[in-house]
């Protein structure tokens, strides 16, 4: 029931494409004749519907009908509008910050370099490298929000990009390709698939997994290759519900057991698997421990 002509066709169209039977009223009133003569398995009623609005012919249906009713109405919209506006400001919000702060970090690095050799030295040299690293993470989430990421395909083994971008974080971890296991910097490619894919994606997808799986997870952390499939996994306390309900978000690792973050790391793996159109899935493993499957398309 709409009152909106275009609106009122658009729903049948698409409805009727996937089986369903419909019957369209313009107004309260007219709904009621329809209700009348046969019965139905849902209702969708719009609020501001002209004379008998939605509220009142729901009222006129419940004395009768217990039939399912779906409401709803042109605020929905309005509300929908105002969040996603409030998305893009935060979004250009943080994408400002971290442009405006890249050069002063970049000048905080260049001057710690010039202190006496010592442990202040390098404590503060240290922590200016985390805040890059997290103002060049922010830039990187900013542009592929803006669907401004494009992939410079080629065609590699992934085997030996997945072992290269393992050996690249420094971190201890067992790498299998195919029915081939070593560790990173071996250069056995067995058992998987050469693929036409961004390898520099590639590598920042399946380190950041591994970093992740190092920092939140616990070891031993290991890492499959077979075909076009890769999957990291560790024995930790596996992702928390929320994550595996809502997908990674920024500044949100969503368990306190997995340890502090900004929760960066997989939200920058899940939006660079989306510029390769790839399918990258997160569970846990029924005897503990996180499971990060990617897959690369055909």
């Amino acid at each position: 029931m709409e009152d909106d002509d275009l609106m009122r066709r658009s729903f049948t169209v698409a409805l009727e494409r996937y089986g369903y039977r419909m019957k369209a009223a313009a107004d309260g009133l007219a709904a009621l004749e329809l209700l009348r003569e046969e019965s139905f398995d849902l209702l969708i009623l719009d609020v501001l519907l002209p004379g008998l609005d939605g509220i009142g012919l729901c009222r006129r249906v419940r004395e009768t009908s217990l039939v399912p009713i779906l409401m709803m109405s042109a605020r929905g919209s309005l509300m929908a509008d105002s969040l996603a506006r409030r998305l893009r400001n935060e979004r250009q919000f943080t994408a400002d910050v971290a442009h405006e702060l890249r050069t002063p970090v970049g000048g905080l690095l260049v001057a710690a370099d010039l202190l006496p050799s010592g442990e202040t030295e390098d404590l503060l040299r240290a922590r200016v490298r985390d805040l890059r690293g997290l103002i060049e993470d922010l830039l990187e989430i900013s542009r592929l929000d803006a669907g401004a990421e494009q992939p410079v395909r080629s065609h590699v083994p992934l085997g030996a990009v997945v072992r290269e971008a393992v050996a690249r974080t420094g971190c201890v971890a067992t790498v299998t390709v195919g029915d081939t296991p070593g560790t990173e910097g071996t250069a056995t490619t067995e058992g998987a698939a050469t693929v036409e894919t961004d390898p520099r994606r590639l590598e920042r997808i399946v380190g950041n997994l591994v970093v992740n799986a190092h920092r939140h997870g616990g070891g031993p952390v290991k890492v499959t290759v077979e075909g076009r499939t890769v999957v990291v996994r560790d024995r930790g306390p596996g992702f928390p519900v929320d994550l595996l309900r809502d997908g990674p978000r920024r500044f949100h690792t969503g368990a306190a057991e997995r340890g502090s973050g900004h929760g960066l790391g997989l939200t920058i793996a899940q939006g660079q698997a989306r510029v390769l159109g790839a399918e990258l899935h997160l569970g846990n493993a029924p005897e503990g421990g996180a499971v990060a499957t990617l897959r690369l398309p055909a």
